[in-house]
């Protein structure tokens, strides 16, 4: 989506080519400096691009011009009007495959992207390839392809493709991350650009200590702020005797930085529960507390801020604390899946099978495409017997992300226990595929077949 200008500039061809927005516009006025086509013109030449043969249609058309094709507007807030920056050819084939907005059939409403792919190799174009694309990874990345770790560390890794579509590709590996695409990321932690460098910081969070420390303390002392405050949030909870004396004095430094940038935000519930998750990954359940309240206080619909508080009082030994503030704010927002999820959690803690049951079973209706839920209810209909519900929510799953490893590992061990090995060997293949680094993937596939 388009939303701001300069996020789909820096995705562009012209901005990798040196192209800065006072080419086009008047650096005072913000004026474009020429009108129509002729803008373009500037740079391209007309007699091969501003021709029917070029663009298809007819020549002084609205259809001709350069921007309907290559920059599309959007409205916004009623009254926005913004083009599209990124300069894209028009791929109706990698649109329709991904499922996003094709400027062909946009106009030529009810044709399909297939349509409009032949139509344009019938103009004599090129045949449209997907192939390389960016947006190929991404969306494997973001559906949950079995291929998709690959394709995510070719990505981050072909220094040809914009930088903010590699930084998007180093976040989705958060879901992958493996020996075979930690080493990716370690490489780019040292890559040219700051975005790239904070995204690749950020999968990192969660790690063994002494790795983070190893890979992030550096990063401490980075040119650039946004990946200092990155490095200090990751490392925000590794003990201080972790650190050398050196790195110490810079997380103080980084982490006084990360809490100003949230501050600065603080009118925002967004900003004011990530400063109760950093206080409380630094120590200070008290003060998370008093965040994770102030957020509730400033924008109740925050839901967030309820689950993130329930957690602190759960992991605090609070469990009643947690409970009435569970059930107030279902109370208030009944229709808040993620509440349902962890007041469902809740309830088996408790031992409440029946209430736990309707809550999990309560919070996939509200999000059927949210495989942790799915496969959280799984796992509960498996527990109380009911084994071929726990399939079908877990077949159900895997169709929604098929690269989900907790969901594949459950598919073969519930399949196996009912004695469908056919079924159990073809989920373990995929998670051979899937995993290719890891020998219990390999191992388990064996087993299956002795």
């Amino acid at each position: 989506d388009e939303v701001y200008v300069y996020g789909s500039f820096i995705q562009s061809r012209m901005f990798s080519n040196g192209v800065t927005c006072t080419d086009c516009h008047d650096p005072h006025s913000l004026q474009l400096k020429a009108q129509g086509n002729a803008l373009c013109a500037a740079c391209h030449l007309p007699a091969r691009f501003d021709t029917e043969e070029h663009h298809f249609h007819r020549p002084g058309s609205e259809a001709a011009q350069c921007v309907s094709c290559h920059m599309p507007a959007r409205t916004y807030m009623v009254n926005d009007s913004r083009r599209d920056h990124s300069f894209r050819v028009p791929r109706p084939l990698l649109s329709e495959h991904v499922g996003a907005p094709d400027i062909c059939t946009a106009c030529h409403r009810g044709r399909s992207g297939k349509w409009a792919a032949q139509a344009i190799r019938d103009h004599g174009a090129a045949a449209e390839t997907t192939a390389g694309h960016y947006g190929m990874a991404l969306h494997a990345g973001q559906t949950g392809a079995l291929d998709a770790e690959q394709m995510l560390v070719e990505l981050t890794g072909d220094m040809r493709q914009p930088a903010i579509a590699r930084a998007s590709g180093a976040l989705l590996l958060r879901d992958y991350l493996s020996p075979l695409s930690l080493q990716a990321i370690q490489t780019l932690l040292g890559d040219g650009d700051p975005l790239v460098r904070a995204s690749a910081v950020s999968v990192l969070d969660g790690l063994d200590v002494r790795l983070r420390v190893q890979l992030v303390a550096d990063l401490l002392t980075d040119p650039d702020r946004s990946v200092r405050v990155e490095a200090a949030s990751v490392l925000a909870d590794v003990p201080g005797d972790a650190l050398s004396a050196e790195h110490r004095l810079a997380f103080g430094a980084a982490i006084e930085e990360y809490i100003a940038t949230l501050q600065a935000n603080a009118d925002r519930a967004e900003s004011l529960t990530n400063l109760g998750n950093l206080y409380l990954r630094l120590g200070n359940p008290q003060i998370a507390e008093t965040f994770y309240q102030r957020a509730i206080d400033l924008d109740p619909a925050y839901i967030p801020a309820y689950v993130n508080l329930a957690d602190l009082f759960r992991t605090q030994g609070m469990e009643e604390k947690a409970a009435v503030l569970l059930t107030e704010s279902i109370d208030g927002y009944p229709e808040s899946a993620a509440l349902r999820h962890v007041r469902g959690l809740q309830l088996v803690r408790q031992q409440d099978t029946k209430a736990a049951m309707d809550e999990l079973q309560r919070a996939v209706a509200l999000e059927p495409e949210n495989v942790r839920y799915r496969y959280v209810y799984a796992v509960a209909l498996q527990s109380t017997g009911e084994m071929a519900a726990a399939l079908r929510e877990l077949r159900t799953a895997h169709d929604l992300r098929p690269a989900d490893r907790d969901v594949l590992f459950a598919l073969i061990d519930f399949n196996r226990q009912q004695g469908n090995l056919d079924e159990a060997r073809e989920y373990a293949a995929k998670l051979a595929k899937r995993s290719p680094w890891d020998p219990n993937a390999r191992a388990l596939l064996q087993q299956l077949h002795e």
